[in-house]
């Protein structure tokens, strides 16, 4: 699916209230973002979940070269307008560093 329309299902879904925890957020939101932004989500050597860190996990790390942690993703429920807005202005940047792993 085209990013435009993962981030509107994603809208109406937060919406709605149908991502009721973080988990819920991590695989229905956050993986298919970083998937329509061209990362191989089904590959832990450049999309690691729960990566472990200094003081705790992280729920992804995002690997480039391979096995190399270079950003961060944390989930958070938010439910307010701001948060869908948030994620939509943040494509850009992930989307950048999306492409650096497919060249």
């Amino acid at each position: 699916m085209p990013l435009k329309e993962t981030i509107e299902s994603v809208v109406r879904n937060l919406r709605q209230g149908r991502y009721p925890n973080e988990q819920s957020i991590s695989f229905m939101v956050v993986g298919p973002i970083l998937s329509d932004l061209d990362w191989d989500t089904r590959n832990p050597d450049f999309v690691w979940p729960e990566y472990s860190v200094k003081n705790g996990r992280v729920d992804y790390a995002l690997c480039f070269p391979a096995q190399h942690p270079k950003v961060f993703v944390e989930v958070k429920i938010n439910r307010s307008k701001s948060a869908c807005t948030e994620i939509w202005r943040k494509r850009s940047i992930i989307k950048q560093f999306g492409r650096l792993i497919s060249t």
